[in-house]
């Protein structure tokens, strides 16, 4: 019988926990919730000097706007060469 994963359950990490020491990253670790997140960054910032990053994967933080395609004429950035036009 094959393992199931949690990437099939939808249950994919999408918390991500960095940790560093005296500001050298020294860890990386993947958290399914917020809190489960919060509850490791806890535990390791009680040792002096690490410190934790917290980023939600799940989250946009890019600008999808930059992705659309406008409707302005593609063309009129390109230069063209006055010395092909046709002759007849």
């Amino acid at each position: 019988m094959s393992e199931m994963k949690p990437a099939e359950f939808g249950e994919t990490p999408t918390v991500e926990v960095r940790i560093y020491r005296h500001g050298e990253l020294i860890d990386t670790q993947l958290c399914e919730t917020v809190d489960e997140a919060a509850a490791l960054v806890a535990s390791k910032e009680e040792t002096p000097g690490i410190e934790c990053e917290v980023e939600d994967l799940s989250s946009t933080t890019h600008d999808e706007s930059s992705l659309e395609v406008g409707t302005s004429d593609l063309g009129a950035g390109y230069p063209h060469d006055a010395g092909t036009s046709e002759q007849t």
